[in-house]
């Protein structure tokens, strides 16, 4: 049996042997090369607060993206073959005699894993590292399509972790350069295309009062959306990309500016697809965002440093 990262309870990780629902006529097997770990979405789980509309109940298989190799084809399956590389983003389940019930909350963590292939896109070429980057794209992709695309418009993006970088980034592509930030730490504003970074919002001056149409939280941190409200023109837009613990917002402190709060979308397989094209023919350049690789076979030491250590960007862990 393929062994998995298991959140068996509050604050645990452990390594377990777990058994593959049954291939289904639509389903791939796939053999794991690497996965990552989403700091935002793994110390909410990790913490016993769900990031889906599943219930949430220990023990968890988390993990967002995985590439690997197809071992095995359903029998209705006929775009892919065994053979291919592929990138997916959520897997159909897991059993195991130990554990009655186990959530698999997106469920990429594993040596092994039966998928939909609803959610799954191949890749152009045999794998690199940055391809596990296609999911984080997706998302930028997906949240792009519902701000507006006029290249004159001023952004201010809150938050350089692997989100705001990679919007950042897509935003450039997309011929929006008008774009500063706000960012504790100096190597995540190194490798960001933004113009003006600022260690703290605060830093930014008076004459930045009322200068930004558009307002990007992808810190994860909310109330820096009131922070950032005398930045923000009157009835600007402010675009939340982060996983929030607690929605807490004192309304009365953004009344004045009277803002549009946009809501991310979640990405389609479209959005995948074309993240795939983009890294794949290298029209977006990700591969300085890869700051680490490390072995699942050691789950507590590689999310120690995935979600903890600040120099991290993303994380490969490998299989």
């Amino acid at each position: 049996m393929p062994k998995a990262i298991l959140y068996p309870k509050l604050s645990r990780i452990i390594l377990e042997e777990l058994e593959l629902v049954p291939l289904g006529k639509n389903h791939i097997r796939v053999r794991t090369i690497a996965t990552s770990a989403a700091p935002g979405v793994e110390r909410l789980l990790l913490t016993g607060k769900s990031i889906t509309r599943k219930e949430f109940r220990f023990p968890v298989v988390t993990g967002s993206e995985l590439i690997g190799e197809i071992i095995e084809c359903g029998e209705d399956v006929n775009e892919f073959q065994n053979g291919d590389y592929v990138f997916l983003w959520k897997t159909e389940g897991y059993k195991n005699s130990k554990f009655p019930v186990i959530t698999p909350i997106f469920g990429c963590q594993c040596a092994e894993v039966i998928a939909s292939t609803q959610n799954v896109v191949k890749l152009l070429r045999t794998p690199k590292p940055e391809d596990i980057l296609i999911g984080l794209l997706a998302f930028a992709i997906s949240a792009s399509e519902i701000i507006p695309h006029t290249a004159e418009q001023e952004i201010l993006i809150l938050g350089l972790g692997s989100v705001g970088l990679m919007m950042t980034d897509y935003l450039n592509h997309l011929n929006l350069k008008k774009i500063d930030a706000a960012e504790k730490f100096i190597n995540r504003g190194s490798l960001s295309k933004a113009r003006q970074i600022a260690l703290d919002l605060t830093d930014f001056p008076e004459s930045y009062f009322g200068k930004y149409d558009l307002i990007i939280e992808a810190s994860g941190r909310l109330l820096l959306v009131e922070e950032s409200m005398k930045y923000l023109k009157t009835r600007g837009k402010v675009l939340l990309l982060g996983n929030y613990d607690i929605m807490k917002l004192d309304y009365r402190l953004m009344q004045e500016k009277e803002p549009s709060l946009i809501l991310t979308h979640i990405p389609s397989k479209h959005h995948y697809e074309l993240a795939s094209t983009l890294i794949g023919e290298g029209i977006i350049s990700v591969e300085r965002f890869m700051t680490s690789v490390l072995s699942a076979y050691d789950p507590e030491n590689s999310l120690e440093i995935a979600l903890n250590r600040h120099t991290e960007i993303k994380t490969l862990i490998t299989w």
